[in-house]
C-alpha cells in the first residue's frame, strides 16, 4: 500500500504523479534539508534555522551512503511504466544522485583548502546569508553561531586526517586561504561582515530593539566565534602550510592515493563520457577558432591604422591588457557598466523567450574582505526575501577590462544565469531538487550560451565590446586544456598561467586567480564551453531540420523548461521536440508571460 501522499512535502512531490516516485522524492528531500539546514533557511524551510549541520568525517560518509540508498531505491523503478515527466524526472533524479557519489574519490573534505573554501569563508556566508527580519531571526543566528566553534573544530580533525593518508592542498592555495582569513579578521569593526547583522536598519525592528541586537550579537561572535577562527588560521599556517604541496605537485597528479577523483569530476560536471585527452583536444580546437575570430573582428577594427593589431595575436591581446583607456577607474563606474547591461538585456530578452521569470535580479559588489582573493563576478540565485544578485568584483578598477564587463554581466545575469536560475524556481509543477539543482554542464553552459545571443539580440554596442565576447569564448575555450593540462597531464600553475597569458587576453590578476581555482576546484571549470557546444550543437540541428518551422523562443522554451538538467537529457528533450515537427511547447506554470 502506498502512503497517503497528501502527508508528503508539496514540494518536493510538484508534478509526480507516480506514488512510489513521490515518495522517494520526499523522503530525499528532507534528507538534504536536515543535513543541509543553511540552505534549507535560504530556501524559505524555515524548520532548521537555529541548526548549522553535522560536518564530521562520518556525517559525510553518511551523506554518501545515504546516496547509495537513495540510486537503489530509484533503480528500483522502471521508468518504462511512468508517465514522461515522471520518467525524466526519475533519470534526473538518478544523474543528480550519481554527481553527488562522483565526489567520494576525490575526499575533498580532508584536503581541499583554498581562499572561497575554509572554516571562514563558509562562516563568513552562513552569517551574510541569515535572514533577519525580526527579533527571533537572530535568537536563530545566535544558535548557530554557537555551533561554529565545534564545526571549526571537526574541519580540523579531517584535515589531520588527511594529513595522516598523504593528503594535503598546495602550499600557495593554503597560503592565499590564510592571506583571505587574516583580511577578513583584521577588518575594521565597521565593515567585517562578522559584526554585519544589525548594522543597517531592518524594517519591523526598533532602532532601540536593533542595537541591542546587533551588540549582543558582536559581543558572541568576540566571545564564541573568533577565538575559534583564530584557532583555524593558526591550524593552517602551523601545521598544514608546512606539510602542503609544493608547485609541482599542486594539481591532483600530485595526489597519487586519488586516481579515479579526476575521472569522477569530469563526469559529475561535464555529465559526459569524455577522456581527459578529448577534453584537451576540443579546447585546443575551440582555442584556434576563437582565435581566427579575433583576427577578423581585429582587422576591422584596426587594419587600416594599426595593422600590426590586426596580424599578431600577441600584439593586440598585450593592446587589450595594457590600454589604460580598457580599464575602469572608479568602483562606481564597474557597477554602472553591469547596472546598464543588464536593464538593456531585459528590455531585449522578450523577443526570443516566450516566458520570463519574474523574480528580480540586482546588482551589488563583491564584499571587500572576499574581493581581492576571488573571481571577477557571480551569481547569487534568489533566497527568501530576496532578489537573484549579480555581485561584480570593484577590486583594483584599474585592473578591470572595461571591453569585457558586457560579456561577463550578459553571463552571469540576464540572459544568463539569473534568467535561467530564476525562471527554473518558478516551475511550480516541478519537484524542488529539480528547481534548485546546480547541474554544471547545463548551468554554465547556458550562461556562455548567453554571451552569444546577447550579440544576437545587438547588445553590444560597439566590436570593442564584441573583442570582449571573444575574450570570454577564449578564457573558456582555455579551460578544457588548462584544467586537463593541470590535473591530468602535470602542469606546473606556472605553466598554467603562461598558457593562458599566451592565449587568452584576460588580465594578469584574473588569469592567476582563474588558475588557483581551477587548482583548487578540479573539473567544475569544463561544464562552461562543453555546456555551451552542446545547446549550439542542439540548436543548430533543430534549425536545420525543422527549417521554416524553427522559432528561437520554442527553442529556448524546451530547454528551460525543465530546469537544469544532464546534457544527455537535454539532447533527448530537443530530439522529441524536433520530432514532434517543433512549435511552441506547452508553456510551464508559474512564469511569467513577457511584455511585447
Amino acid at each position: 500500500m502506498h502512503p497517503d501522499t497528501t502527508t508528503l512535502n508539496a514540494d518536493a512531490i510538484a508534478g509526480v504523479s507516480d506514488p512510489r516516485l513521490q515518495r522517494i522524492l520526499h523522503d530525499h528531500w528532507e534528507d538534504a534539508m536536515a543535513r543541509s539546514p543553511t540552505w534549507a533557511t535560504q530556501l524559505g524551510d524555515r524548520r532548521f534555522d537555529g541548526q548549522l549541520g553535522d560536518t564530521s568525517t562520518r556525517a559525510i560518509r553518511n551523506h554518501y551512503d545515504a546516496r547509495r540508498l537513495f540510486l537503489e531505491r530509484i533503480h528500483q523503478l522502471d521508468p518504462t511504466t511512468l508517465p514522461p515527466q515522471d520518467a525524466l524526472t526519475r533519470a534526473v533524479f538518478e544523474a543528480n544522485l550519481q554527481a553527488d557519489l562522483a565526489l567520494e574519490p576525490c575526499q575533498f573534505e580532508l584536503w581541499n583548502v583554498t581562499s572561497s573554501r575554509n572554516a571562514v569563508a563558509d562562516h563568513v556566508r552562513v552569517i551574510a546569508d541569515h535572514p533577519l527580519q525580526q527579533s527571533t531571526d537572530f535568537g536563530s543566528l545566535a544558535s548557530r553561531i554557537k555551533q561554529m566553534p565545534p564545526a571549526v573544530e571537526a574541519e580540523m580533525q579531517r584535515l589531520e586526517e588527511g594529513l595522516r593518508l598523504g593528503l594535503t592542498a598546495d602550499a600557495e592555495a593554503v597560503r592565499r586561504a590564510v592571506a583571505f582569513i587574516d583580511r577578513t579578521l583584521d577588518a575594521p569593526l565597521a565593515e567585517s561582515p562578522l559584526f554585519a547583522p544589525g548594522r543597517d536598519p531592518i524594517e519591523g525592528i526598533e532602532a532601540s530593539d536593533l542595537k541591542r541586537l546587533h551588540l549582543e550579537h558582536g559581543a558572541q561572535v568576540r566571545a564564541v566565534l573568533l577565538p575559534s577562527l583564530q584557532a583555524y588560521r593558526r591550524f593552517l599556517h602551523e601545521r598544514i602550510l608546512p606539510a602542503a604541496r609544493t608547485p609541482d605537485q599542486a594539481t591532483l597528479t600530485g595526489l597519487p592515493g586519488l586516481p579515479e577523483c579526476y575521472a569522477s569530476v569530469i563526469r559529475r560536471h561535464t555529465t559526459l563520457s569524455k577522456t581527459p585527452e578529448e577534453i584537451h583536444a576540443i579546447g585546443m580546437t575551440e582555442i584556434a577558432s576563437v582565435h581566427a575570430e579575433f583576427l577578423a573582428l581585429a582587422d576591422r577594427m584596426f587594419g587600416a591604422e594599426q595593422p600590426e593589431l590586426a596580424t599578431d595575436l600577441s600584439a593586440l591581446f598585450a593592446h587589450l591588457r595594457s590600454s589604460p583607456d580598457l580599464r575602469f577607474d572608479t568602483p562606481e563606474s564597474i557597477l554602472a557598466v553591469a547596472e546598464e547591461s543588464l536593464r538593456a538585456a531585459e528590455a531585449a530578452v522578450p523577443a526570443v523567450f516566450h516566458t520570463l521569470p519574474s523574480t528580480p535580479c540586482e546588482v551589488r559588489p563583491i564584499p571587500a574582505n572576499v574581493a581581492p582573493f576571488t573571481y571577477v563576478a557571480w551569481y547569487e540565485p534568489p533566497a527568501v526575501n530576496k532578489p537573484g544578485i549579480y555581485r561584480v568584483n570593484t577590486h583594483a578598477p584599474e585592473t578591470r577590462l572595461r571591453h569585457e564587463a558586457r560579456a561577463l554581466a550578459f553571463h552571469e545575469s540576464v540572459p544568463g544565469h539569473h534568467l535561467q536560475i530564476a525562471y527554473a524556481t518558478e516551475l511550480s509543477e516541478t519537484p524542488a531538487f529539480r528547481r534548485h539543482g546546480g547541474i554544471t554542464a547545463y548551468v554554465e553552459g547556458w550562461a556562455l550560451y548567453s554571451e552569444r545571443l546577447a550579440d544576437e539580440l545587438s547588445l553590444y554596442p560597439s566590436d570593442l565590446d564584441r573583442l570582449g565576447m571573444l575574450s570570454f569564448d577564449a578564457w573558456r575555450s582555455a579551460r578544457l586544456v588548462v584544467d586537463t593540462g593541470l590535473h591530468h597531464y602535470g602542469w606546473t600553475r606556472e605553466e598554467a598561467e603562461a598558457w593562458m597569458q599566451a592565449n587568452t587576453p584576460l588580465a594578469a590578476n584574473n588569469i592567476a586567480n582563474e588558475v588557483d581555482r581551477y587548482i583548487g576546484w578540479p573539473g567544475q571549470a569544463l561544464g562552461y564551453k562543453l555546456g555551451q557546444l552542446e545547446v549550439l550543437r542542439l540548436r543548430s540541428h533543430a534549425q536545420t531540420t525543422l527549417g521554416e518551422a524553427f522559432a528561437l523562443a520554442d527553442f529556448h522554451s524546451v530547454v528551460l523548461d525543465s530546469g537544469p538538467v544532464p546534457l544527455t537529457v537535454l539532447a533527448d528533450r530537443v530530439e522529441a521536440w524536433v520530432a514532434q515537427g517543433g512549435g511552441p511547447p506547452e508553456p510551464p506554470k508559474a512564469v511569467a508571460t513577457p511584455t511585447p
